[in-house]
């Protein structure tokens, strides 16, 4: 029976517990917030001159090093020629080792007559990545929550482990809930693992004097298959429940185990356990975003010519199942007696479509273009449409081509069959435009300065 003080304590840990959840958020607020103001750098005073900062990073940057040109090169050539006529003939190498080591020296040599007349050294170009141009975008990539960076699928999650791991020794028990919870895909064997460090919670809480309830085998078997594979659980262990990895003796059988072993002291923190119980079964994972990786277009009349790469179409295992089931039952289907509607209606799109391309063209011809989840809404298109523009209360509405409308922006863009790319125009109402025309002297400027620096041709 739990006493009216344990009873007390509980209370108090979930009230906390709420607290730390918020802090949680609150914190990779922080962090985006301290990011942004890194890379707008330091700050300024009124009467401080802008334009020596501006030279002073001008001097920072390295100078170009030009290609020393062809009489140049002759000159260092001829210097290094009769260096050698004073000095003496050198010796022929004797071993591959040596020639190596006098091609060395002359090649040193002659870069130094180069440099004496005032020639300098060809800077190495990098290796020329080939892409392929016919397509709309190169690929997929996504924005790390808590630093910035904008990386493909296969490494983002690499840099956001190693971003976390940064932060676990600031807020050890919130960050490592945080790793559970965001770097595991496999949601099935997440949740499973999370149950069990639950259990292992509550059973302290449960017999906070006994010590087996304190003390987790390594070696168990549920422990090594569903719980250590984890990522994060080491770090929660250890770093914020308060556990300790310890080899314990076993005298009888002459073997020895590890543990990982609480306290009595940390046990006896009644409030503290509860709120890590809390925050393990409520906390979030971090949501990796997808970048809209933004391009900006001159009119072109091949607005509407998109091929998209093949990780737009990639689907997953329970897709694929999904796929297989409908191919049998087609198959079945295809045994009966149907008529010509009912045949229709059974034609659906051969591939799933999960990301698409929309670009949008304006009244002057511009079109900005934006990568988008397939499940995200028309609404979401419109709000980084507004995102870009140069007068963001501008009441405007996206059609298609022909000027039709959608009918609601809540449905999805494979629902509005947007998928795997589209070409919508952006329609603005004649009164509305020549409000905007005066506020801006004249013509409308549809986009932001910043973002027409991205202005290329299509």
């Amino acid at each position: 029976m739990i006493s009216n003080q344990m009873k007390c304590f509980v209370f108090r840990g979930l009230i906390k517990s709420v607290y730390t959840m918020n802090k949680l958020k609150s914190f990779f607020e922080r962090k985006k917030l301290d990011n942004k103001f890194k890379q707008i750098g330091s700050g300024h005073t009124l009467s401080e001159s802008r334009s020596q900062d501006a030279g002073s990073s001008r001097a920072q940057l390295p100078t170009q090093r030009q290609i020393p040109s062809s009489g140049a090169s002759r000159a260092g050539e001829a210097a290094l020629a009769r260096l050698q006529q004073q000095h003496g003939q050198p010796k022929k190498p004797s071993s591959s080792t040596a020639t190596w080591k006098h091609k060395s020296e002359a090649e040193k040599m002659k870069q130094e007559m180069l440099a004496s007349d005032n020639a300098t050294v060809p800077i190495k170009k990098p290796a020329t990545i080939v892409k392929d141009h016919s397509l709309a975008v190169d690929g997929l990539f996504y924005n790390c929550p808590v630093y910035p960076a904008c990386l493909p699928w296969g490494e983002i999650h690499d840099h956001l482990h190693q971003c976390l791991l940064r932060e676990l020794p600031d807020e050890p028990l919130m960050i490592s809930v945080t790793m559970i919870h965001t770097l595991n895909r496999d949601k099935v064997k997440k949740e499973a693992c999370i149950t069990i460090l639950s259990r292992y919670i509550q059973n302290i809480l449960d017999h906070p004097g006994e010590e087996k309830y304190r003390k987790i085998r390594k070696g168990n078997k549920v422990f090594q298959e569903k719980v250590q594979p984890i990522i994060g659980v080491e770090e929660f262990l250890t770093k914020g429940a308060g556990f300790q990895l310890q080899t314990v003796d076993n005298s009888e059988a002459g073997t020895s185990e590890e543990f990982y072993v609480m306290s009595e002291e940390i046990a006896s923190n009644i409030e503290q356990i509860q709120i890590a119980k809390e925050m393990l079964a409520q906390a979030e994972g971090l949501e990796i975003i997808l970048d809209r990786n933004l391009k900006v277009f001159t009119a072109s009349a091949k607005a509407s010519q998109m091929k998209v790469p093949d990780s737009f179409f990639n689907v997953s295992s329970d897709e694929v199942k999904q796929t297989q089931m409908d191919m049998t039952n087609t198959v079945e289907k295809s045994k009966e007696l149907r008529t010509k509607a009912m045949r229709d209606g059974d034609n659906g799109p051969k591939r799933i479509y999960r990301y698409c391309i929309i670009r949008v063209r304006f009244p002057d011809g511009l079109i900005i273009q934006g990568t988008f989840k397939a499940s995200e809404k028309l609404s979401d298109v419109k709000n980084f449409v507004r995102e870009n523009l140069a007068l963001d209360w501008l009441p405007f509405d996206v059609v298609d081509t022909i000027g039709k409308p959608f009918s609601k922006e809540t449905e999805s863009l494979s629902s509005l069959k947007l998928t795997p790319a589209a070409l919508l125009n952006f329609r603005i109402d004649q009164n509305v435009n020549e409000i905007a025309a005066s506020s801006q002297g004249g013509q409308v400027r549809f986009l932001k300065e910043d973002v027409m620096i991205l202005l290329q041709e299509l």
